[in-house]
Order: structure tokens, then C-alpha cells, then sequence
């Protein structure tokens, strides 16, 4: 019998270390480090003010420079410039990662701007942090001290909006139309369809209401804004226009989308001719008289300007394409019927 224990016990201690071996399994190389010196941070200022005139400026208008870290071992780490708003608490910084000797980091206007834009609102006076981050590995960090910014980017981007008879005077509305300021420059711009019947409309601050609306100036172009209700602006016809507003100038602009261009038009080569749209198609048409010899020629254009032109033949058409020969009409002309998709880059010519 005891013998027997004596194996038992064995067996039971032989197990336990079996176990405990294969517990100490090496798995990879911990880091650790017991201290060192991380990265001074220093700014070359510490208020801000992005101004949009300059936004095209390639001056750098805010620097950061910060040293080296210094560990108590030979490592190599990634360096990191974080800014983050006050209340973030670092959980969402921004982050711009260096590799080699660089000790610096730069902004111009248009770089800091869109950078503050994702954590800040712009317009407006804000707090945020910056630190450099020094990671020996995914899991270990260091931090260099928090400079603190006052910072005011402007907005990139702005908007109002239109409603009228061609949404049914529906405020707010999903069938409303944003006019868009990309460089919030108070110049808008946007595609309105506007029906026959329903020409009439407003420009509104806001979406959701009619307060401060804008409405038909005293003189053609031009809009106004008052303490009533000015009249309302009537667009010059049923097309599908380009509206652009100039608030600070009170003007409005109408440009058609598409039109046709060349020596077979009314217009020949200096002056467009628009085309209407069908929005049940949604393709460009137009009922014209054109004149050729057999050599003369159309094209199609986006609001007016060749930045956008089509061209080609067969019923297909390209950026930059050949002009449309159109067939000899005689002195007296012929009337043709032109359809353009431009989603589809397709176009149809047949005479009336």
C-alpha cells in the first residue's frame, strides 16, 4: 500500500510540473522600460486665427518642433504630433506619424484648416491639445508634455437653400435645393429643375423656415432681404438652371446645364443655344433650326464653358470629342430634333 501512495504521489507531482513547463511557453519579447526622457514639444505660437484669404498660401503659419526622446535602453520607437479638442480627452486625435530624423512639423492655412475642421467646428474660437507620442510597441507609449492652442478655423464649406413653386413651397423638404459655398465665400451655387407653371421661388438661410428669407430685387439680377416678405424671384424659364447667389453683392445668376454650340446653330461657335430637360428621361433636348454646307458642326457644353464639351460621332460622345458634322441642309436650313445623356455619354440627331 504504500508503495502504491508513494506512486500515486509522484505521478500527481510530475503532472503539476508537466503543466507548469508548459505554462512558461515563451510567446514573444515583452517590452518594458523603467523611465527615461520623452520629447520636448514646443510651438512657435499658441494662438490662431486661419484667416480664408489665405488659403491659397503656401506660408507655413504655425510650427512644432520637439526633441528626441531619451530612453534608459537602446530602442526604436514612432513618433507622433496628436491634437485633439479639450473635451476629447485624446480619445480621437488627429495623428501625424514621422520616421528618421524629423523633429518638426508645419502647417499652412488650407493644411491646419481642414485638419482642425475634423475635431473643431469652424467659425468659431476653440481649445485644443498638442503632444507628441513616442511607441516602443502597440502597447507602450510615451508622452512628451501638452501645449495648449487657441485655434479658430473658418468653415470650408456653406449652405442655404431655396424653396418654391417647383417643391410645392415645402418647408423644410426633402425636395428642397441646396446652394453650396465650397469656400464658404457668400457665393452659392445649384441645380434647380424648375417645371413649366412653377418659376417662382425664395433663397433661405435656413431649411427648416422661412425667416429672413430672400426674395426678387428692384432690378433684374438681384435679390433683396427685409424685415417682410420680399416678392418672389422668378427664374427666367422652365430649364434646368445653375442658380448662383452672391449674398454679399444681393445678386443671382441663371446659367442653363447643357446647351449646344457650333457654325450649324443659331448661335455658331460664340453663342450657346440651351437645351431643355426631360425628367423623365432625364436627357437634355432641344427643336432647332441648323444650317450646313456638310461641314458644319455642333457640340454640347456644360454651363456655358468648354471645361465641360462633347463631341464625337454614331451617337457616342467624349470629353474633348470631334464636332458634330451635320449632314448638308441647303441655304434654308433644316429643323432637327437633338437629345443628349450625359450620364450615358449618348446623343440623338433626327431631322423633323
Amino acid at each position: 500500500m504504500k508503495m502504491k501512495k508513494f506512486l500515486t504521489l509522484l505521478f500527481t507531482i510530475g503532472s503539476v510540473g508537466l503543466l507548469i513547463l508548459a505554462s512558461c511557453k515563451k510567446e514573444g519579447t515583452l517590452v518594458t522600460t523603467k523611465g527615461g526622457t520623452p520629447s520636448k514639444l514646443t510651438s512657435s505660437t499658441t494662438t490662431v486665427v486661419l484667416d480664408r484669404d489665405m488659403l491659397t498660401d503656401t506660408t507655413h503659419i504655425i510650427n512644432f518642433s520637439f526633441t528626441a526622446p531619451q530612453y534608459d535602453f537602446a530602442a526604436a520607437s514612432t513618433t507622433s504630433i496628436q491634437i485633439d479638442s479639450v473635451g476629447d480627452n485624446w480619445k480621437n486625435p488627429i495623428s501625424v506619424s514621422f520616421s528618421g530624423n524629423t523633429n518638426s512639423l508645419s502647417y499652412n492655412t488650407a493644411d491646419f484648416n481642414t485638419a482642425l475642421l475634423k475635431i473643431i467646428p469652424g467659425g468659431i474660437a476653440s481649445n485644443v491639445n498638442v503632444r507628441v507620442q513616442n511607441s516602443l510597441s502597440s502597447t507602450t507609449n510615451i508622452y512628451s508634455n501638452v501645449i495648449s492652442l487657441t485655434v479658430t478655423p473658418f468653415k470650408l464649406a456653406a449652405t442655404i437653400y431655396t424653396a418654391g413653386a417647383y417643391e410645392g413651397w415645402s418647408v423644410p423638404s426633402d425636395n428642397m435645393v441646396a446652394l453650396v459655398s465650397p469656400t464658404a465665400n457668400d457665393i452659392y451655387s445649384g441645380l434647380i429643375n424648375f417645371t413649366p407653371g412653377n418659376l417662382e421661388f425664395k433663397v433661405l438661410p435656413d431649411k427648416n423656415d422661412y425667416n429672413g428669407n430672400y426674395g426678387a430685387g428692384t432690378d433684374p439680377g438681384t435679390i433683396s432681404q427685409g424685415s417682410g416678405n420680399p416678392p418672389n424671384i422668378v427664374a427666367p424659364g422652365a430649364f434646368y438652371y445653375q442658380v448662383t447667389v452672391d449674398l454679399s453683392k444681393k445678386t443671382i445668376a441663371f446659367v442653363n446645364t447643357w446647351s449646344i454650340i457650333g457654325d450649324a446653330t443659331p448661335g455658331g461657335w460664340g453663342s450657346d443655344t440651351d437645351m431643355s430637360y426631360d425628367a423623365a428621361t432625364k436627357t437634355w433636348f432641344i427643336t432647332a433650326l441648323l444650317k450646313s454646307d456638310g461641314t458644319n458642326a455642333v457640340k454640347f457644353r456644360y454651363l456655358h464653358d468648354w471645361g465641360i464639351n462633347l463631341g464625337g460621332s454614331g451617337g457616342t460622345l467624349s470629353q474633348n470629342g470631334a464636332n458634330i458634322t451635320i449632314p448638308a441642309t441647303g441655304a434654308a436650313g433644316a429643323t432637327y430634333k437633338i437629345t443628349l445623356d450625359p450620364v450615358a455619354d449618348t446623343y440623338t440627331l433626327v431631322k423633323q
